[in-house]
């Protein structure tokens, strides 16, 4: 038997466990092959309002020299070149 979970049991404000969760993502190299990677620092929460969804909010931060794709000369010129960690720090997303 099956039970669905009421919108409002849901709401409150929600931590992202770090400890527990990935960032991690697959990208298309040079010559169609693809690297994965992942962030290694990052922080977020949410806030999830049932008697309003629309005033419901995400928040998420990411350290961009965290960023990790397992090969060091990629991992620099990337965070030198793409990311520009040495000017950005963090990438945050807010939901609007």
């Amino acid at each position: 038997m099956s039970t669905l979970t009421r919108l409002d049991e849901l709401a409150g404000d929600y931590v992202l466990d770090a400890g527990r969760s990935r960032i991690g993502f697959v990208a298309k190299h040079t010559g169609g092959s693809r690297v994965r990677g992942h962030f290694e620092r990052f922080e977020g929460s949410a806030h999830l309002d049932a008697g309003d969804p629309s005033r419901s909010s995400v928040r998420l931060t990411i350290r961009a020299d965290s960023f990790q794709t397992g090969s060091g000369i990629r991992d620099k010129l990337v965070l030198k070149q793409y990311l520009r960690a040495q000017d950005h720090a963090t990438a945050s997303f807010t939901s609007t």
